[in-house]
């Protein structure tokens, strides 16, 4: 069974001259980037750096079937390796590390892109139903 998570988050990154906390371009050493664009933008759509799907699980990379997957959808994904050792009791670590899963996804998108969000929900539904 896959957990869905839905959020949304301010334009940009407060370090980067936006003002949010979730970005492509955000760098972590525990979450990965992977964009489906050569080209990340600021200007809405999904090629937008703040919207994505996070992912999770507890190897240092992602299983290559679904990263493709996503990918190959135009999506871009952030990966998070959760460890017990670095539990944040976010609910990606408490499915990962609870519920024995990797089939967390929590679409995030900028405050006020509806379309895009559904347009994601879509492209995410096609490939995990």
């Amino acid at each position: 069974m896959p957990y869905l998570a839905l959020h949304n988050n301010k334009n940009g990154w407060y370090n980067n001259g936006g003002s949010g906390g979730v970005s492509m371009f955000k760098p972590s050493s525990i979450v990965h980037n992977y964009p489906a664009y050569r080209k990340i933008g600021t200007n809405g759509g999904l090629t937008d750096e703040d919207n994505l799907i996070y992912i999770a699980g507890t190897s240092q990379a992602p299983n290559q079937r679904k990263l493709n997957a996503l990918l190959g959808q135009g999506l871009n994904i952030k990966y998070e390796v959760v460890s017990h050792a670095k539990n944040d009791c976010s609910l990606s670590n408490y499915v990962v590390l609870n519920r024995g899963t990797s089939r967390y996804y929590n679409i995030e998108t900028e405050h006020g892109a509806l379309s895009t969000q559904k347009k994601m929900i879509d492209k995410l539904m096609k490939l995990i139903k």
